[in-house]
């Protein structure tokens, strides 16, 4: 079976599309599946991984518009014959989805947002739920809900028992951190008040102030740099607590344990973390109230998290299931 992954990674969509779909990509990959990727923005990191991970490369270029977009992915399917085209992209409208399923056997969709989808199956791991007027194809299978959240599970880890106060801390803002929270929080911590915690920093691939960081850092013992990460999941391993934004990682943070504080970068972020605000599963902050005073507030406040997980590390392996049962029938 040949399936192919239609998705972007950029300054201005993140990190978090191309990862969720590699991790998915290395769950259906066997010697009976080839597995392409049709990209118009992926820089050095990312043709690494997924050429290293055994996969296709298929790179759009000269693409101006959806249109030309629409063209050229056409081009690439009629030339390699996809019999699921899998497809995470905010920019993918319904009239591309539609003309596009003339050239694939089926099509499914990778989607938190609430948008209306033609497809085989739609993919929407929002705890919201999912209206299903939204669906114009009256046959699409919904997989709906957090048990289908696509997390890397390469490196299992059992959770460890974690201090109710912050001791070991987590921080990363994604691929891009457009609204450069990282600087500010490095501006609170790098008073002598935050010297007793360990914390380690993670910083994408597009963070335009990376250099600006590294030597904010320089003199500040207590806080270890990472950067071009597989995955997070030794590092929140290691933490009690994490300050982090609202896309994937927050669901990695959840699945690991962790007390959290959520500063999101956009609307689309703040569905989930308000939502899991009302479960106390973590807190919530505006990027105009981080301060010395209310960071702190926050270490020492106990982690309330309720002991039963809404999220684990087998959603993938679902999705691969319902997958191959579908596509052998």
């Amino acid at each position: 079976m040949n399936i192919a992954f239609k998705v972007e990674a950029s300054t201005e969509v993140g990190t978090g599309h191309i990862y969720r779909c590699l991790n998915l990509a290395k769950s259906l990959s066997n010697k009976n599946n080839q597995i392409f990727f049709i990209c118009k923005k992926a820089n050095f990191l990312f043709k690494k991984r997924i050429t290293n991970s055994g996969f296709f490369l298929k790179k759009i270029t000269n693409c101006k518009s959806l249109k030309d977009d629409f063209e050229n992915t056409k081009k690439i399917l009629s030339d390699i014959r996809v019999d699921l085209l899998v497809i995470d992209n905010y920019n993918i409208k319904y009239w591309w989805e539609k003309k596009i399923s003339k050239y694939v056997k089926k099509i499914l969709v990778i989607d938190d947002l609430f948008r209306k989808h033609y497809s085989n199956y739609l993919l929407n791991y929002s705890f919201r739920k999912y209206p299903k007027k939204l669906l114009e194809n009256t046959n699409c299978k919904l997989l709906a809900g957090p048990k289908y959240i696509i997390l890397n599970n390469s490196k299992k880890f059992k959770i460890k028992k974690k201090y109710s106060q912050t001791k070991n801390l987590f921080i990363f803002f994604g691929g891009t951190d457009g609204k450069n929270i990282t600087t500010q929080i490095l501006k609170i911590i790098n008073d002598s008040e935050f010297r007793r915690f360990n914390i380690h920093l993670v910083v994408g691939v597009f963070n335009k102030q990376q250099k600006k960081i590294k030597k904010t850092i320089k003199g500040i013992k207590n806080v270890k740099l990472y950067q071009n990460l597989d995955n997070l999941n030794y590092l929140l391993n290691r933490s009690d607590t994490a300050i982090i934004s609202g896309g994937t990682v927050l669901l990695e943070a959840i699945a690991a344990g962790l007390k959290i504080l959520v500063i999101n970068q956009s609307i689309n972020q703040s569905y989930n973390s308000i939502y899991l605000k009302k479960k106390n599963f973590l807190d919530v902050m505006n990027v105009k109230d981080i301060n010395k005073s209310t960071i702190l507030k926050f270490f020492f406040k106990k982690n309330n998290m309720p002991r039963k997980n809404i999220i684990d590390y087998n959603g993938t392996k679902r999705i691969r299931k319902f997958l191959m049962q579908n596509e052998t029938k």
